[in-house]
């Protein structure tokens, strides 16, 4: 009996030093998948897919501002906008860097004109080194009214 209780105690202090992990100011959770497009052949097709995903996501999340991005690092990425966006969504996901830059050009000239969008340069904007070999399209938004 006396080591069953040892043993429960034990398990239990196991799952508390694990499980509460100190949280940083900035969480995977923040980044968003489930608008996530993969490769997909017919560029026309995928861009009136991915019209409907962000104008969907924007009208969805009630955004206060939107920007729309490349990135090969995810995490990275979602760090830098935290401070002024509170959600990471991904669009698309291709081992195409080029297809990735002329979505985004395409995506930045589409919504320049858009009240909420905060993207200032026309095109694309950077370069991207990859992580894993993928290379992403993402909308930040702006959710949260306490955030700068």
């Amino acid at each position: 009996m006396g080591l069953l209780l040892l043993s429960v105690a034990a398990i239990a202090a196991f799952k508390l030093l694990f499980n509460n992990k100190k949280k940083d100011s900035f969480s995977n959770d923040a980044i968003i998948k489930n608008y996530l497009v993969e490769d997909y052949s017919n560029k026309k097709s995928l861009k009136k897919t991915i019209t409907r995903r962000i104008n969907k996501i924007i009208n969805d999340y009630k955004c206060l501002s939107f920007k729309i991005g490349k990135t090969a690092s995810t995490n990275e990425r979602q760090k830098a906008h935290f401070d002024k966006y509170d959600k990471l969504i991904l669009l698309y996901k291709s081992e195409d860097c080029v297809m990735i830059e002329e979505l985004e050009s395409y995506y930045n000239e589409k919504y320049i004109k858009h009240k909420k969008n905060e993207n200032v340069e026309r095109g694309s904007a950077g370069k991207m080194s990859d992580i894993d070999h993928y290379y992403y399209l993402y909308i930040v938004l702006k959710t949260n009214t306490l955030k700068k």
